[in-house]
């Protein structure tokens, strides 16, 4: 029983500084990778406090050194359960900032959309040699480039800019 007495205190040493850690969050802000990390040793730290706690009591030889081993377990149990609200508690402060975070991105990103350009007019071209850089990279700037558009529409656009006069 000795031995499982020591792998308790053990777990009941990790479950104090995590409780700790999880505290701290105010002035010590817990990321998203160390809040899966923290929740990870929690659930160990359960399951671990579990098994031991199921071979303590199979070493006791009265009702009332069970009383105390079942007075141990529930104490750490509550402390377990502690961390697992604060963690909870940590998380729906994340999600509501990230939410909070997406929507201000997405508004910022809908007001940029309702700008409203003047019109760019794709300007057509004759055939000249001149002429092809410019009207290349506008089309491709304008017309190409839109994904908006399907490659049907794009063809049309490039038809009714292209003019007929090759000499």
């Amino acid at each position: 029983m000795e031995y499982f007495v020591k792998q308790r205190d053990s777990a009941k040493s990790q479950i104090k500084k995590l409780l700790t850690r999880v505290n701290k969050h105010d002035t010590q802000p817990l990321d998203s990778f160390e809040l899966a990390i923290c929740e990870s040793k929690i659930t160990k730290l359960s399951d671990t406090l579990d098994t031991i706690h199921s071979h303590i009591v199979t070493f006791c030889t009265n009702e009332f050194e069970s009383d105390d081993q079942e007075e141990i377990y529930t104490k750490m149990e509550e402390k377990i359960d502690q961390i697992r609200t604060k963690l909870m508690q940590i998380q729906d402060v994340v999600r509501a900032s990230n939410a909070a975070t997406t929507a201000l991105s997405s508004s910022s990103t809908h007001k940029q959309r309702l700008v409203r350009l003047p019109a760019i007019e794709l300007p057509s071209f004759d055939g000249s040699y001149e002429g092809w850089i410019s009207f290349q990279d506008l089309f491709l700037a304008t017309i190409h480039s839109n994904s908006d558009l399907s490659g049907a529409q794009k063809l049309q656009y490039l038809k009714s800019a292209v003019c007929c006069n090759f000499n």
